[in-house]
């Protein structure tokens, strides 16, 4: 998420992110699951999406951006790469 970003030609505006829906997982800020997040929060870190667990491979989620004059983006979508979401657990035997 740490390359996201919004470019708002108003000096002083803050783009606010928000989130339209969301693909085999989540968005958190600050590790607490959310529906919005600011260009700040992207800049500090503290944007993550958190796989919820299944075997897909593709993850991801939409968003719109806001400027505080109200003004809006058309969605874009998020794509995430998952690593690998298939593995096994093994008892070791002794």
């Amino acid at each position: 998420v740490g390359d996201l970003t919004a470019i708002d030609p108003d000096v002083g505006d803050t783009a606010t992110f928000m989130v339209q829906s969301s693909t085999n997982g989540g968005v958190q800020v600050g590790g607490v699951a959310a529906t919005s997040f600011t260009l700040q929060d992207v800049v500090n870190g503290d944007v993550t999406f958190v796989q919820d667990g299944n075997a897909s491979l593709s993850a991801g989620f939409s968003v719109i951006v806001e400027d505080g004059a109200g003004a809006q983006s058309g969605p874009a979508n998020v794509a995430v790469a998952v690593a690998d979401a298939d593995f096994t657990l093994a008892k070791e035997v002794v």
